[in-house]
């Protein structure tokens, strides 16, 4: 049993459970108070800089969150480096970060999913695409899964979720696109290659394009395509 966002509690039933909760920072024995060092939620508390509370002392990765990815840690680290040793005023990311989980198939994700969009009333369009019409996919008889993106009604991408065949590396070309504040029709207008899985980032942008036409002007490039032919 469990308990949904609306404090519903729920069933489901199976042979297995996997239980995957995170880690959670180990300050046992450390004596920081000894230094002032600020500690919420048993993380060390920084700021956009990954300043502790002594502004001196820096720490990054998952003994601050608020994102137990390896990536994540990275990302931070270079952060550190460029604020302690080069004293440049980096921050460090918080509103584009991609995660991915590594299952079979795996589901990858970064931005705004479409239950956060209608919770927060933020305006936005959802298109999806199915992996079984991409012909790489299907070429490799791995064809489950789908590509879905959030936009504005104008297109500006706001997040991207897939769920199919290395998702952990098709998602990056979204994680930029959202990085850059691009539209659908950046990514739809870019020549991917062909036969490649990233043909469904293409595709599923594609259908944005699609949706803005309206019957009249359907109508009007019917007219036109047949004038062509005559």
């Amino acid at each position: 049993t469990f308990t949904d966002d609306s404090q519903q509690t729920r069933y489901r039933q199976g042979s297995h459970l996997l239980i995957a909760t995170g880690r959670k920072a180990n300050l046992t024995g450390l004596n920081l108070a000894a230094i002032n060092l600020n500690i919420e939620k048993q993380r060390l508390s920084v700021d956009r800089r990954l300043r502790t509370s002594q502004k001196n002392i820096y720490a990054c990765g998952d003994l601050v969150g608020p994102y137990q990815y390896t990536h994540m840690a990275e990302h931070q680290a270079g952060i550190v480096l460029k604020n302690a040793l080069f004293h440049w005023p980096a921050k460090y990311e918080q509103r584009v970060v991609p995660h991915c989980t590594f299952t079979d198939p795996e589901l990858a994700s970064v931005g705004l999913n479409e239950h956060t969009a209608i919770k927060q009333g933020i305006k936005h369009r959802t298109y999806t695409f199915p992996f079984d019409q991409i012909d790489r996919a299907i070429t490799d008889d791995n064809a489950v899964g789908f590509a879905k993106v959030i936009c504005s009604p104008k297109g500006k991408l706001l997040g991207a979720h897939i769920v199919g065949p290395q998702a952990g590396e098709l998602i990056s070309e979204f994680v930029l696109a959202l990085k850059q504040g691009l539209t659908l029709s950046a990514i739809s207008n870019t020549i991917h290659i062909y036969p490649t899985l990233s043909q469904i980032n293409r595709r599923v942008a594609d259908q944005h394009l699609k949706s803005s036409l309206t019957p009249s002007t359907q109508k009007l490039l019917k007219w036109v395509f047949r004038l062509q032919g005559n």
